[in-house]
């Protein structure tokens, strides 16, 4: 009986492990506002939406991780999936969103001012 237990435990754990998300990536084309310009740029941003069963840990619906290429790799972990957009918060203010059915992302940036622009999935 222990062992059945313990392999119950074990793939109830290696699902949890193995399923618990669903990760997409995209390149966003841009541009940067800060209080004085505008800058074409670039940023990718990899997507981990988490299954329901992981909101009995978790308030988050996922985490949001950016890279502003030779710049700046930065996450989100506290995101809201409200169906197609991904409201996007860090230390409980929001900073932005993400369209899954536009593809277009606006985000307050920590370091270059404003992102707003248009992203393309990208294959796995």
């Amino acid at each position: 009986m222990k062992k059945l237990l313990f392999a119950l435990f074990a793939v109830l754990l290696l699902v949890q492990i193995k399923f618990s998300e669903i990760q997409s990536k995209y390149e966003c084309d841009g541009v940067f506002s800060s209080a004085d310009q505008k800058t074409a740029g670039k940023i990718f941003i990899k997507l981990n939406e988490f299954r329901f069963w992981v909101h009995l840990w978790s308030k988050s619906d996922g985490i949001f991780y950016t890279e502003i290429p030779n710049e700046l790799m930065y996450y989100y972990d506290e995101i809201s999936d409200i169906g197609d957009i991904i409201q996007i918060y860090k230390d409980n203010s929001f900073v932005g969103q993400f369209s899954k059915l536009s593809k277009i992302l606006a985000l307050k940036t920590p370091t270059t001012g404003f992102f707003d622009g248009t992203c393309k999935k990208l294959a796995d």
